[in-house]
């Protein structure tokens, strides 16, 4: 069982729910990240709750988001604690932006955030891990510049079997995605990263 003090929910997707926490030992605000899956068998969803959880905690880069640990609640649920980023997505700031996000002085920020991205994504690669799912909205940008790729629930490493999923179901992002992942999710390489980093740039 978490240590972390729950303060209420930040934010949901498909698999987990993500809550704000505080850790009363070491006195810091915290992400607990909880399995909450929808559409997908528990056993599934369990599985892959752990291996984004061991994925993530394995890239240890300043530009991801650290794993601090790993464990159950009294209920059974599985959760994970991370570092709480403070701000807004990528996506937040280009829609803030508007036009102006031709400006010479938004320009460089955002190619300076489109650099750190880069950076991190490069380093997964180097680790044999394909994130699948690159997209603005998968980016926090900290109220103090930091950058961080999140959201490494569908990222796939080089040599693991690939987790269970409905037939005909899309992993990733249809509109952000490379056609042959659309063709064969499970077979990508880092090129499909690629891809989706030339659209966030488009973007």
């Amino acid at each position: 069982m978490s240590r972390h003090e729950d303060r209420g929910e930040l934010g949901r997707g498909g698999m987990s729910v993500v809550h704000r926490a505080f850790d009363p030992i070491l006195r810091r605000d915290t992400a607990l990240k909880k399995l909450a899956p929808r559409n997908m068998s528990p056993e599934v969803a369990r599985q892959r709750f752990l291996d984004e959880a061991r994925i993530t905690g394995t890239l240890e880069h300043p530009h991801i988001v650290p794993v601090y640990e790993y464990g159950q609640e009294a209920d059974g649920r599985d959760y994970m604690t991370m570092k709480l980023v403070e701000g807004a997505t990528f996506a937040d700031l280009l829609n803030e932006q508007g036009d102006e996000r031709l400006s010479a002085d938004c320009v460089a920020r955002n190619l300076e955030i489109m650099m750190k991205v880069c950076d991190a994504v490069s380093f997964a690669h180097h680790r044999g891990i394909v994130h699948r799912d690159l997209k603005p909205s998968n980016v926090m940008v900290g109220d103090f510049g930091e950058v961080y790729v999140v959201d490494w629930g569908i990222a796939l490493r080089a040599g693991d079997e690939p987790p269970e999923r409905a037939p005909d179901t899309t992993v990733g992002t249809p509109s952000c995605m490379a056609p042959e992942q659309i063709e064969d999710p499970d077979g990508v390489g880092p090129q499909a990263d690629v891809y989706a980093l030339g659209g966030m740039l488009f973007r």
